[in-house]
């Protein structure tokens, strides 16, 4: 149980760190220009594939 809190945690850190990818970029230049909508459907999407993969892996 505590091993698969453990992945969860570190799944969920791993998504926001590549969401924080093009937040970061979008304060240098003015190419990158992500609504909120577009940082939900990419988070959904991450999540969505990875929780995928987690169910096959098991």
């Amino acid at each position: 149980m505590i091993v698969q809190n453990k992945r969860l945690i570190i799944i969920v850190i791993t998504l926001v760190i590549l969401l924080l990818i093009p937040l970061m970029a979008m304060q240098f230049t003015d190419e990158v220009n992500w609504t909120l909508s577009d940082f939900v459907v990419a988070g959904a999407l991450l999540l969505g594939t990875v929780l995928i993969c987690e169910f096959v892996i098991r």
